[in-house]
């Protein structure tokens, strides 16, 4: 809870101000960097020390981890997340926290960046103090969520948030403390209806063409335009 509110307040106070300069992502050249053995962003060294929980990744290492995940050859973009984690972590207990634990670690690597499940984990290890373990999966939202923030504020077409998972759309809605009242596709993004809200005033724009490309790649069709 704590991590969610800290959360809130870092992200608003971003989005409140202008950024001249997005860090859009430029699928071409991530895709040339994380192929390269010799680059310290080759793709599966990073994937594995992200694994590790490795707190020495920078933010530039999360940014091609999360968008770098589309040329991977397990990317859904229908992918829910790791349900067995999200299913445990509603009724931990202080008996059975050391298990969710093992499980969570123990099939990570399958859903690496599964958002909700890195937030149970966080809020659990919190809650029964332990406080290394909390601290690595909070290293881990924060990176993925600071990538994701990077490519935009989510206030237009022009300036949306890049996804490569629609479970992480509600996630960051989450984060920020809005309520969703709705959902339609505009062009190439979805744009999330909210309420009460200060900072977005339609709503909350999500970039989603890499996952009507994934979409189309599974079906054989054409991508939304």
């Amino acid at each position: 809870m704590k991590l969610l509110f800290l959360l809130f307040g870092l992200f608003t106070t971003s989005l409140t101000f202008a950024q001249v300069h997005w860090q859009k992502p430029q699928y071409d050249e991530i895709k040339k960097v994380i192929a390269a053995e010799n680059s310290e962003n080759n793709y599966n060294k990073l994937l594995k020390r992200f694994n590790d929980l490795d707190t020495t990744l920078s933010d530039e290492h999360y940014f091609v981890l999360y968008y770098g995940q589309y040329f991977q050859d397990n990317y859904s973009p229908a992918g829910r997340g790791n349900n067995l984690i999200s299913k445990m972590a509603r009724s931990v207990n202080d008996k059975t926290y050391q298990i969710f634990k093992d499980s969570l670690f123990a099939i990570k690597h399958l859903y690496p960046f599964d958002l909700r499940a890195l937030s149970a984990g966080s809020a659990l290890a919190h809650k029964f103090a332990d406080n290394e373990f909390a601290a690595k999966l909070d290293k881990q939202f924060i990176g993925i969520l600071k990538a994701i923030f990077s490519t935009g504020d989510g206030k237009s077409l022009e300036t949306a948030l890049h996804i490569l998972n629609v479970s992480d759309e509600y996630v960051i809605c989450d984060v920020l403390n809005v309520s969703v009242t709705g959902q339609r596709t505009v062009k190439n993004c979805d744009l999330l209806t909210t309420e009460n809200n200060t900072v977005f005033d339609k709503g909350i724009y999500f970039n989603i063409e890499k996952i009507f490309e994934g979409y189309a790649k599974i079906f054989g069709t054409k991508s939304n335009p």
